[in-house]
């Protein structure tokens, strides 16, 4: 008897399955705003880190923040030629000026967002005056075009009034002081007063352009009744002379919504073979802006751009383009069983005339229908029934290795499978008139005897005809004993009498009347 459980090489020796889906980011589209992190600075900058703690944001021809202004009449004094509505740059590195501790992460000034620095803009200074920032854009935005619009925004840690804080208003012309001293509508602000100092609130939101919008202003667009304005209850330092009511905003962001759209896929699910690693990479497609940074979290905990998989399991990525935009992927890690044989019998035994079921070992759908079955009847099944007693072999080949067993099917005479009745009706109405018995080889022999021993019945060559007569009249009905008698040979066994052993059946049966 044959058995191969040999496992193919590519499963015997440990190997590493490189699914990595993979390719570089597609990068064409861009920040609309420049400078959008505010640490790029003018080269009239005395302190090439940072900005004084005053100044920054100048007039539109004298900015000190590259590509930022601020609007000359939001100063409370004009003509002054400085900026004096207290737009702050904010940056991470240390400098020198009056207040030395005016730079993120030294308190009262939280650390950024991202990046070395932020702007801090006056929502309120005295009556009427407005301090904002601006930018005019590098071109118009496309008319009927869908643009995503976000910046992160959070309260000044010593200002008198909370609000809605920063807004944002596009404009075709620059804004002077007046243009929003009629309570102008922002077109994006957050939905709820901004209070707490110690997050950044994120405010997103999308529009369709008109075509019109030629500058981006950041502020408070509102008159002071519309800007719902409620004491902070924030307490200071008494020595900070120009405590202000004012935010600080960070990373603005204005693009196509198309850019951001992407997905990050993984394979599908897989069936690796003992000992096979997987290396998971998503493929990260459709995203469109420049400068990104992607930030990965795995099912497993991991933050590295990719893992090594080693067992079963559902594993799932979330990735992070620029601590904003996020997509992820799942897929189902099998392993195919280890040390998995076919597990056919040596032999099976049926009887003469009945069928033997040949079954290998099942696998789960999952597997079984990777694997393609061969017996040497041609059948394709994992199991198959025989008539015929013989060697009969089975083939397999699965993912991770190929199979081979076979079995031996045995015929055997099984006296169980005898089926006499216990009586009949021999009345003339066409049912159960005749003594009828089965699974016997013929030529059968078959003696009838009445309770006095009488042979009543004999036929050298039975052929289920006896009617309940003798000599052409009916029986009484009655019990009677019958004598079986025919010869078996097992064409498996060792048989001395050529002609087959003889076997005989004794049994009573009864004529019903």
């Amino acid at each position: 008897m044959y058995k191969d459980s040999s496992v193919s090489k590519s499963s015997v020796f440990r190997r590493i399955l490189f699914i990595v889906v993979f390719c570089p980011l597609i990068s064409w589209g861009q920040n609309l705003l420049l400078n959008a992190d505010f640490a790029e600075l003018e080269s009239i900058v005395p302190n090439p880190n940072c900005v004084t703690f005053a100044l920054g944001f100048e007039t539109e021809n004298a900015t000190w923040v590259k590509h930022w202004y601020s609007p000359p009449d939001t100063v409370p004094f004009p003509g002054e030629g400085l900026n004096n509505g207290w737009l702050c740059h904010a940056c991470q590195n240390p400098y020198t000026v009056f207040i030395a501790d005016a730079k993120p992460g030294y308190y009262p000034y939280p650390k950024t967002h991202a990046g070395i620095a932020y702007a801090q803009i006056t929502v309120k200074s005295g009556y009427l005056w407005r301090g904002f920032i601006a930018q005019k854009l590098q071109s118009p935005l496309l008319a009927d075009t869908n643009y995503c619009l976000e910046y992160y925004v959070r309260p000044f840690a010593w200002t008198n009034v909370l609000s809605r804080g920063i807004g944002v208003l596009f404009s075709q012309d620059s804004l002077s002081y007046y243009a929003y001293y009629q309570n102008l509508t922002p077109l994006l602000e957050p939905a709820q007063t901004v209070s707490d100092t110690t997050v950044w609130q994120h405010v997103k939101g999308n529009f369709i352009a008109t075509g019109t919008e030629n500058y981006i202003n950041f502020g408070n667009f509102h008159s002071d009744a519309g800007s719902n304005f409620v004491p902070s209850g924030f307490s200071y330092n008494p020595n900070y002379v120009w405590r202000t009511d004012s935010y600080l905003l960070d990373e603005p962001l204005l693009c196509k919504c198309s850019d951001t759209l992407y997905t990050a896929t993984l394979p599908p699910d897989t069936l690796l073979c003992p000992n096979e690693q997987l290396v998971l990479q998503p493929l990260l497609n459709g995203f469109k802006l420049e400068d990104t940074t992607t930030t990965y979290l795995w099912s497993t905990g991991s933050t590295d751009s990719s893992i090594v998989v080693t067992q079963p399991g559902t594993y799932w990525v979330q990735t992070t383009i620029n601590q904003r935009f996020v997509a992820g992927d799942t897929l189902v890690v099998d392993y195919f069983p280890a040390n998995y044989t076919l597990s056919l019998p040596d032999t099976v035994t049926f009887c003469e005339g009945d069928m033997a079921t040949l079954q290998a070992a099942t696998l789960p759908s999952q597997y079984g229908a990777l694997t393609a079955y061969l017996w040497n009847t041609g059948s394709t099944l994992t199991g198959i029934q025989v008539r015929n007693p013989g060697l009969y072999w089975l083939t397999a080949q699965t993912p991770c290795s190929n199979l081979a067993d076979s079995i031996w099917a045995v015929q055997d005479f099984c006296e169980s499978y005898l089926w006499i009745p216990t009586a009949f009706t021999p009345d003339g109405d066409g049912t159960n008139d005749y003594f009828i018995f089965q699974g016997a080889p013929e030529p059968v022999k078959l003696s009838i005897f009445d309770r006095w021993g009488n042979r009543v019945f004999y036929s050298d060559n039975y052929q289920n005809d006896w009617d309940g007569s003798y000599q052409g009249e009916p029986l009484s009905a009655g019990v009677y004993t019958y004598l079986i008698e025919y010869l078996y040979i097992n064409p498996n066994g060792q048989q001395q009498n050529p002609d087959g052993s003889k076997r005989q059946v004794r049994g009573k049966v009864t004529i019903i009347r």
